[in-house]
């Protein structure tokens, strides 16, 4: 735990970390008036073209297979031109322009987006 932060400044965590595991980071800040926001990233396994888990029951993509799950760590493309992939902290699937699809944002509030415009659900 860091007690007071500077901005600007650059702080770094100690420690071991593998490079076959992801991690969640959590950042709570406190401002001087006592208001609190809080941030949580990923911080991915290296990147590999394909990996198996090791009780040969999971495979992974663009990532370190970590479960006995089909895991798959980069944008992907369906062959008809539908897009999967994470932006913005969210969710896009539909076409690769991303002028079609839905979108679901990390808060979970969903939108349909028709011709570059955001429709709320």
């Amino acid at each position: 735990m860091i007690p007071s932060a500077v901005s600007g400044t650059t702080y770094q965590l100690d420690g071991t970390y593998s490079q076959s595991k992801s991690y969640y980071i959590r950042l709570t800040l406190t401002d001087t008036v006592g208001e609190t926001t809080t941030k949580i990233i990923t911080l991915a396994t290296e990147p590999v073209m394909i990996d198996f888990f090791n009780r040969g029951d999971g495979v992974a993509i663009g990532k370190v297979a970590e479960a006995s799950i089909f895991d798959v760590g980069m944008d992907t493309k369906i062959d008809n031109g539908t897009m999967l992939c994470q932006i913005d902290s969210g969710i896009w699937l539909g076409d690769e322009g991303r002028l079609n699809g839905l979108y679901i944002s990390s808060s979970g509030t969903i939108y349909k987006r028709e011709n570059g415009t955001d429709i709320q659900l």
